[in-house]
C-alpha cells in the first residue's frame, strides 16, 4: 500500500513542530477563528475542536491539506497559504490552549474493558478490538494507554465529527491515513459502531 501523507515522523520532523513558535502561531490562528473559534473550540459540531490537540495531529493535517492529500475548499486554501514553519507555530499554539481536548493521561481502562467478555460492544471495540474483524483496538492509536505519533486524541472531540470522519473513511472520501488503516477499520464498522464510537468518546 502507498503511503497517503507525506508527513514522516523523523526526528527532524518531531523536532520542526515542538520548535514551533507559539506568539506566532497566536497571530495566524486568527484566520482560523471563524470556523474553529477564537480559542480553539468551534461552535459547530461538524469542525473539530483544535485547543488542546497534540501539535504533530495539527502539523500533519495541515500538511495534508497543503499537499492534496486530505481536501476540504476552505481548508486546503489556508494550509497552502502556510509554510512548514509557520504550520508548528499555529500547532504549537493550538496545542498549547486548556479549554479545549482533555489531556489523555490518567484515563486508563475502564472496569473489565481489556476483555473480550467486555458486555458493552462499544467498550470492546475500543480497548479490545475485535480481532474476528480484524479490528484493533481503538485505544491502540488514539488514547488512553496509548497513542500513535499524529493519531489526534478523541476523547472529547465533538461525536457528530467523530462519526462523520469514520464514514468518510469508510466510503474512501478521506484518504490521509498513512498505509490505509483508518480506512480498513471503518468500513468494518456497522453504521451504528460509527455512531456509538462517536459518542463515546464525545462525552466528556
Amino acid at each position: 500500500m502507498v503511503p497517503r501523507s507525506r508527513v514522516a515522523w523523523t526526528r527532524a520532523t518531531l523536532e520542526q513542530v515542538a520548535s514551533g513558535n507559539e506568539q506566532k502561531g497566536a497571530f495566524i490562528a486568527l484566520n482560523c477563528g471563524a470556523c474553529h473559534g477564537e480559542q480553539g473550540v468551534s461552535s459547530s459540531n461538524l469542525i473539530p475542536i483544535l485547543a488542546g490537540m497534540d501539535a504533530a495531529v495539527i502539523y500533519k493535517q495541515l500538511d495534508d491539506y497543503r499537499s492534496g492529500k486530505r481536501l476540504w475548499g476552505v481548508m486546503s486554501a489556508i494550509a497552502t497559504a502556510l509554510t512548514a514553519r509557520e504550520s508548528a507555530d499555529v500547532a504549537v499554539y493550538f496545542a498549547s490552549l486548556q479549554n479545549g481536548l482533555p489531556p489523555i493521561a490518567g484515563e486508563g481502562f475502564p472496569q473489565g474493558g481489556r476483555s473480550l467478555r467486555q458486555p458493552d460492544p462499544t467498550l470492546r471495540l475500543i480497548f479490545v478490538g475485535d480481532p474476528g474483524r480484524g479490528i484493533p483496538p481503538c485505544a491502540v492509536c488514539h488514547g488512553p494507554d496509548g497513542q500513535k505519533v499524529g493519531a489526534p486524541a478523541l476523547r472529547g472531540q465533538h461525536a457528530a465529527y467523530i462519526e462523520r470522519q469514520l464514514a468518510s473513511f469508510a466510503q474512501g472520501g478521506r484518504q490521509n491515513d498513512i498505509n490505509e488503516q483508518m480506512r480498513t477499520i471503518a468500513a468494518a464498522l456497522t453504521q451504528d459502531e460509527m455512531h456509538t464510537l462517536a459518542a463515546y468518546y464525545g462525552a466528556k
